[in-house]
């Protein structure tokens, strides 16, 4: 059995992916620019939140039959990825979580 050896640039949509992780990546700018404001007001600003929902990342971990939009586990990584780039991956994450759920 072969192994493929694909790979990605990290923070980075290739022009094949699908629409949830060149959305995520084209959201990364404005979440690093916003990282001094979400430092101090410890939450995500309303457009970012809006974003990762119009994205379908909020969706993207729920299975279809709950209407999520369950892609593969390469993909759901990648747009992990691509929303902690340039900002402290473990508050961003975090602080997704608690808008995604919360907000």
């Amino acid at each position: 059995m072969g192994v493929s050896h694909m790979t990605y640039a990290a923070g980075q949509a290739e022009p094949n992916d699908s629409p949830i992780p060149c959305a995520a990546v084209a959201l990364a700018p404005e979440i690093k620019a916003a990282a001094d404001v979400i430092e101090r007001e410890r939450q995500l600003p309303k457009s970012i939140v809006d974003g990762l929902r119009h994205a379908g990342v909020v969706r993207m971990a729920m299975p279809r039959t709950w209407d999520g939009l369950e892609p593969d586990p390469l993909t759901q990584f990648r747009v992990l990825e691509s929303r902690a780039s340039g900002y402290d991956t473990a508050n961003c994450m975090r602080l997704s979580w608690k808008a995604v759920n919360h907000g």
